[in-house]
């Protein structure tokens, strides 16, 4: 399928990897492919919008507040990000209070485009997170092991580059805390804390949970990680070696804050080019398909996130929702298809009129899902469709959810 607009693609990809869209009309709205990139990195701005502490520890509010904000974000890109954190510094409502998890989104939220040092400073004295991996209570003469492992294996370092030996170093420097139920404020009880000197990755010192942070930032390890997980989440890929190094050196070379990160990635000519090459979460499809029908987020819609296996402040693990191709397997785009179908028989704010030809219509359909490019097989398919439902009164509606499940729909 040609695109109207040869930047068009690229501009469609661009928003589909910094937002939770395009809304119709959103990539035809821009000029060019480099204003369309100007625009999404003046969207990184914290608007200071803050989850509100949930009614009776009422996750589903939660969950609906959040949402919402996404399919309405004035800041994409920051969400987006807010999102990848999530993701990346994971807890979850099984364990902890849907109160404590607001305050840790809060958290994401105001550290999400800023500096990931301080980020990782403020999340192993987060109540969600204490609880969440069993730092809460823990005693320097007999620590759990739980948070500093994964501090070091999944936030900040991966495998490989600590021992075990630094493990049960680093949960002496990270005991302490404590975590109120009642409150569900955070504490620190000095006689529970570690005393004397630790070596940790190779340093000795007096050691608390400050100095563990910096130590870990400090090793050339802690750099590349951040910078794999972000390009791997923005970009679809891992970056190669010396790819790597680079955007290791630009988040060092900026003190460890994110956006020169960021921009870093989006900028490189590989963004751009490496299209559709990353299956959508089923949160980006999931709004991607309330952009396209016109609907809103409820909180009877929200358990279809549940069923395509991401449901926000519940993710699977320590590890978070991995990118790769289980989120494209059959089952799941079956169930696309039929939460799809559901919508387009639902309440839509929306009339579409995408012309009188099936190839105008099947253009029309994919046009309006932000879909800029498409094998000969789906448009074929798609232009079938629209001669079947053309005398079907809301055909159209039918010919979007159509789109919205197929191959290309399910690529961010």
């Amino acid at each position: 399928m040609a695109p109207d607009r040869p930047d068009a693609p690229a501009i469609a990809h661009l928003l589909r990897r910094t937002g939770f869209g395009p809304a119709p009309g959103e990539v035809e709205s821009y000029g060019s492919f480099d204003e369309a990139l100007e625009s999404v990195l003046a969207g990184a701005t914290d608007d200071r919008a803050e989850m509100p502490d949930p009614v009776d520890d009422d996750t589903d509010a939660a969950v609906v507040w959040w949402l919402r904000r996404l399919r309405r974000s004035p800041n994409p890109l920051h969400d987006k990000l807010v999102l990848f954190w999530h993701g990346h510094l994971t807890s979850s409502a099984d364990k902890a209070s849907a109160d404590m998890m607001a305050r840790q989104h809060n958290l994401l939220r105001r550290h999400a485009t800023g500096n990931v040092r301080e980020l990782l400073h403020a999340i192993v004295r987060d109540a969600a997170m204490l609880i969440f991996l069993d730092g809460a209570g823990s005693q320097a003469d007999a620590p759990n092991e739980n948070l500093a492992r994964e501090f070091m294996e999944l936030f900040a370092l991966g495998r490989g580059n600590y021992t075990e030996a630094d493990v049960r170093a680093g949960a002496r420097a990270l005991a302490g805390f404590t975590v109120d139920w009642e409150s569900e404020a955070v504490g620190f009880d000095e006689e529970a804390a570690a005393r004397g000197r630790l070596t940790v990755l190779g340093v000795t010192d007096s050691f608390d949970a400050d100095r563990f942070v910096d130590v870990v930032c400090e090793q050339p390890a802690c750099a590349a990680f951040i910078a794999t997980k972000l390009h791997r989440f923005l970009a679809g890929s891992d970056p190669s070696e010396a790819r790597r190094d680079e955007l290791a050196a630009v988040l060092r070379d900026h003190d460890f804050t994110v956006m020169p990160l960021v921009e870093a990635i989006l900028r490189h000519d590989e963004f751009a080019a490496n299209r559709l090459n990353r299956p959508r979460f089923p949160i980006e499809w999931f709004l991607a398909a309330h952009h396209a029908m016109g609907t809103d987020v409820d909180a009877d819609s929200i358990w279809t996130l549940a069923d395509m296996g991401q449901m926000p402040l519940y993710p699977p693990n320590v590890a978070g929702w991995p990118v790769g191709p289980q989120w494209i397997g059959t089952g799941r785009q079956l169930l696309k298809t039929s939460l799809a179908i559901d919508a387009a028989s639902g309440e839509s704010s929306i009339f579409v009129d995408f012309g009188e030809s099936p190839a105008e219509r099947a253009t029309g359909a994919l046009r309006h899902c932000g879909l800029f490019e498409a094998s000969v097989a789906t448009t074929s398919a798609l232009e079938a469709a629209a001669r079947q439902v053309a005398s079907v009164d809301g055909g159209d509606l039918l010919l979007l959810a159509l789109t919205l499940a197929s191959p290309e729909a399910a690529c961010a």
